[in-house]
Formats: structure tokens, sequence, C-alpha cells
């Protein structure tokens, strides 16, 4: 939906067929220019796979993120780099970079022995590293607070 300061306005997003697909946070980079991101399930697929749209000003294109396990709960940005953190099956950090127009799957921070990692929120500091928290559930059920800094993805 877009809000102009009057009334809201319906903007289509689009989508792919005989899939279910749930946005879960939205990021600003410039005037008119904004990703939304999540994941897409069905059409066969048997896991989640990460999702996002690119919204121009005018309209919402499919952004192109790499087939595989996954989904983005959380988008972090700072004017001019773009964050995707989440987590995929069954349960290991999920971290993609947005390259120009296109996202880039960048492996996660290492994990605790045994443990299962998702990521839930993230900035970008300063000096340009990313800091990215979440939770890891211990064996036995408990769960712990979880943080890294990803100083360079390249």
């Amino acid at each position: 939906m877009h809000f102009d300061g009057q009334q809201w306005q319906r903007m289509p997003v689009p989508g792919v067929e005989d899939r279910s697909i749930q946005l879960s946070d939205i990021a600003v980079l410039g005037n008119g220019d904004a990703w939304a991101a999540g994941h897409q399930r069905g059409g066969g697929l048997g896991t989640r796979q990460p999702f996002a749209v690119h919204w121009d000003g005018h309209s919402w294109a499919t952004g192109d993120i790499p087939e595989g396990p996954g989904q983005i709960t959380q988008l972090a940005g700072d004017g001019k780099n773009l964050w995707g953190l989440g987590y995929a099956a069954p349960t290991a950090p999920y971290v993609a970079a947005l390259e120009g127009t296109a996202w880039q799957v960048i492996p996660g921070p290492p994990e605790p022995p045994g443990a299962q990692t998702a990521l839930h929120g993230g900035t970008i500091l300063s000096d340009g590293s990313l800091l990215a928290v979440g939770a890891s559930s211990m064996p036995g059920n408990s769960r712990q607070p979880f943080a890294a800094i990803l100083t360079s993805h390249l």
C-alpha cells in the first residue's frame, strides 16, 4: 500500500505463480529506491526460499536472489549498502548482500558447536561492517543470544 498523505493506494507486488509470498521488511536506500524482502514457498518448492522486490518510485519489480533455502527476516541498509538477514533450513544463519541490482548470498557467521542459529536484526556500522544479532538454539532447548560482525564480504 502507498500513502500519499491523503489516502492509501494499492500497489501490486509481482509474484511468482503457484507460490505463496510473505514480505517481512522494507529498507529505503534513496528517493525512489526501496527494497522489500521475505520468502516464497510453493510451486514445487519444498522449503522457503528468499524473495525480494524493488520499488523504483512508481512500481515494484522482482529482485534477483540466488535460489536456495532461506528467508530474509530483516533488511539492514545505510543508504548505499543493503544486507538481508535471516535463516535457512534447518536453521542456519542466512546473509545476502545487494550488489547493484542483484543479491549475492554470503556465508553466514560461524555458529556455536551443535547450535541452530537464526539472525533477526542488524545494522551497518560507521566503518561499513555489518553487525547481526539473533539467537542460537542450544542442545537441551535453551536459547542464547547471538551476535556477529561481518567486516568484509568480498
